[in-house]
């Protein structure tokens, strides 16, 4: 796993990645302008913020990946989630654990965002700039990771109440 391996790269637009890459590290391809990538179906981790500011429109996340850090496509402008691995599920462009416990990242753009019932933590930076206006948490939301709403300027109401702890920058 090599950290920003592609970081800051121009001109490159499509990656494959050789099959026996078996992990993306943190900021690898931070602010490129790659538009797609082909993931290796052995990767297993994809590590935080790791297609930051990139060019990305769409990932795969291939049937063994069974890790994936804080917020790897914050800021792009990437506009679906396809998901193959057992242990994750994207309903509404919004990235869950299979369990349901715990929110990862959310890349939906409408202006409602209605959280399931069942999930309990709500990962760090996962709603970084954010679209909408209103997200409705179910009462099992215990947990808001650090940064998890950072730079949503248009989100106007939210209930907390049953929230018991909250990151910082919230």
């Amino acid at each position: 796993k090599s950290d920003c391996g592609f970081a800051y790269h121009t001109g490159l637009k499509e990656v494959i990645m050789p099959e026996d890459v078996i992990a993306i590290g943190k900021n690898a391809f931070e602010c490129s302008d790659i538009d797609k990538i082909i993931l290796p179906k052995q990767l297993e981790y994809l590590g935080d913020f790791a297609f930051l500011r990139s060019s990305l429109k769409q990932i795969v996340i291939p049937e063994k990946g069974s890790h994936i850090g804080t917020n790897p496509f914050a800021d792009t402008y990437i506009k679906e989630i396809i998901c193959q691995s057992p242990r994750f599920v994207v309903n509404d462009n919004i990235l869950y654990t299979s369990d349901m416990k715990r929110l990862i990242v959310s890349i939906n753009t409408s202006e409602e965002i209605l959280i399931p019932d069942g999930i309990v933590t709500i990962d760090d930076y996962a709603f970084s700039k954010c679209k909408a206006k209103r997200i409705i948490l179910p009462h099992s939301v215990k947990t808001i990771g650090n940064c998890a709403f950072e730079w949503s300027p248009n989100l106007e109401t939210m209930d907390l109440s049953n929230v018991s702890t909250v990151g910082e920058w919230c």
